[in-house]
């Protein structure tokens, strides 16, 4: 039995409810496989920094409390199972409400100091599409390696995600374009085609860890310390 069906069954949850948990859930794991952590090594500090996000990103106390509550029900559920050692989340301490995080920011100037550093290459071209996606939509770096080629639209700037769809303002429109005009098809060399939008050198679907380790590498060419992170650089607008 899946934890959905296990809410639902065994819980007697609402269709509603049933609904955010997996929203609240796939939430999570996104943020987790950002950050280069696997389930089972999901200590309670992990789950801690991500509710502080969820303040950071100015969401509601009752959302953060039903986020809460979706995550304790699945480290019980995953414990149950012998999925997990332990209960990462028994011993979470959560930060209080009334204690709001103040949302990092970083000036623009910052993401062109990034862009600055990417070259006019045939990956460059693909990490500039990238960088600006990231920018512009705030997806995590998980949807956005696996995003379809036929997600996008050329003629109406549209792309879709698991959000819904997004119209893309001009610039990274531009740089989608010329990674796509010039550079896909020779990441792609002589292989069948590939579905996914972001290939590596190898013409394989690019990964997280790949493409987080590029733009770490971006930060430090540009020489900016440590004032970068995933959640400040998705919150700058292009």
């Amino acid at each position: 039995m899946s934890f959905l069906e296990y809410i639902k069954e065994e819980k007697n949850f609402s269709d509603n409810t049933v609904v955010s948990y997996k929203h609240d859930i796939e939430n999570f794991m996104d943020y987790i496989n950002d950050i280069g952590i696997n389930l089972k090594d999901c200590k309670p500090i992990y789950v801690e920094d991500y509710i502080k996000t969820l303040y950071a990103n100015g969401r509601t106390n009752s959302t953060i409390a039903r986020n809460v509550a979706s995550i304790r029900c699945f480290f019980k559920y995953m414990f149950a199972k012998g999925l997990i050692s332990k209960d990462s989340e028994i011993n979470l301490k959560m930060p209080k409400a009334e204690k709001k995080i103040k949302r990092e920011t970083l000036p623009p100037e910052i993401f062109d100091k990034i862009l600055f550093q990417v070259p006019n290459s045939t990956s460059g071209r693909r990490d500039k599409a990238m960088l600006s996606l990231l920018s512009c939509t705030r997806i995590s770096i998980s949807e956005l390696v696996s995003i379809d080629i036929d997600s996008f639209n050329k003629k109406t700037r549209e792309i879709k995600l698991k959000s819904g769809i997004v119209i893309l303002p001009y610039n990274a429109f531009a740089y989608l374009l010329d990674y796509l005009d010039n550079s896909r098809k020779l990441l792609l060399l002589d292989k069948s085609p590939v579905k996914t939008l972001f290939l590596n050198c190898n013409g394989s679907p690019l990964s997280r860890q790949g493409f987080w380790k590029t733009v770490k590498k971006y930060i430090k060419m540009a020489k900016i310390g440590d004032s970068v992170t995933l959640q400040n650089l998705k919150s700058l607008k292009l």
